[in-house]
């Protein structure tokens, strides 16, 4: 049963999750800190990080990168999950995605942390499962993919089929 190896997938998601998630820690506060102390009146600033998020949006002009950058991800974030992303998008819209994120909050835009956490665990887990995929496919199931959000389902589903 070759699922049992993509434990330690599923392990290097958690951990580089967990990387990325102290990163964020730290570079919010700080980000928050450095808008604080901008010498410009607190009404332009909100101008000033929206003209910031619009150089970022336009970085990628695909429209589901800008969606997926300066909103919820949402549509990104199921397409990650479903594996239709490629490694390059994944860790360009993860990096893009933090820096928007903590961008927003240093100028003064209301929004949370939950949504945009998701969309970074989707794209990291993506791009793990691609990696993955490409380095070690005889270890992982052909059936589920590694980044699969219902892993004991998946595990389930594979001795199922293999015991019939």
């Amino acid at each position: 049963m070759s699922t049992l190896y993509e434990f330690v997938f599923f392990g290097l998601v958690e951990v580089l999750c967990g990387f990325i998630a102290i990163g964020f820690n730290h570079a919010l506060p700080k980000g928050v800190a450095l808008g604080a102390k901008l010498k410009i009146d607190n009404r332009l600033k909100p101008m000033l990080g929206g003209l910031i998020l619009a150089g970022l949006g336009f970085y990628f002009l695909a429209i589901l990168a800008i969606l997926a950058i300066l909103g919820l991800g949402g549509y990104m974030t199921t397409a990650a999950i479903s594996g239709s992303v490629a490694l390059q998008m994944c860790l360009i819209l993860l990096v893009l995605k933090f820096i928007a994120t903590i961008v927003s909050f240093s100028f003064g835009f209301n929004g949370g942390v939950f949504g945009p956490a998701l969309f970074m665990g989707a794209m990291t887990g993506a791009a793990v499962g691609l990696m993955a995929e490409s380095v070690a496919p005889v270890f992982l199931s052909t059936r589920s993919p590694v980044w699969e959000p219902w892993w004991p389902v998946s595990l389930v589903r594979s001795w199922w089929r293999s015991s019939a």
